[in-house]
């Protein structure tokens, strides 16, 4: 091939990654979800974080938005659940009493916080065990 025949289309492939990895909608650029019931009230500014949004809501009522699409309403201590909300969108309910935690790594906020007693495991291989332990012991500052 031609040296410019190949200068052409490293530069047309190149284009083509980069705008292909844009996304025409993110959580960011969208408009505040209307909830039936609840009164938007602010967009929470997030300074350094990008792949997801929070709305707040009159009441105490807070929407997270990721960049995937998901939506989750964290609904008050002894408030209602809006009574026509979408079925996309997952409720917590707060306070939150357990989690889900997958990284072993997550461990350490949690002992920062005071709250690494809260925490309950499931491992399932002994190597995996090991390195939970390990960050377990470290998170409170045994080793």
């Amino acid at each position: 091939m031609k040296p410019i025949k190949m200068l052409i289309i490293a530069v047309f492939t190149a284009v083509i990654i980069v705008f292909s990895s844009c996304s025409g909608s993110s959580a960011e650029s969208e408009k505040p979800v209307e909830i039936t019931g609840l009164t938007f009230s602010e967009s929470v500014p997030i300074t350094y974080a990008e792949q997801f949004t929070i709305d707040r809501y009159e009441g105490g009522y807070s929407l997270i938005r990721t960049m995937k699409g998901e939506r989750y309403l964290l609904v008050p201590r002894e408030k209602e659940v809006p009574a026509e909300l979408s079925e996309e969108i997952t409720v917590i309910q707060k306070p939150i009493d357990n989690i889900y935690l997958v990284a072993a790594t997550a461990m350490g906020h949690f002992a920062e916080l005071g709250q690494g007693e809260a925490v309950a495991w499931f491992i399932s291989s002994l190597p995996l065990l090991y390195f939970a332990l390990k960050m377990l012991l470290r998170c409170f500052q045994i080793l």
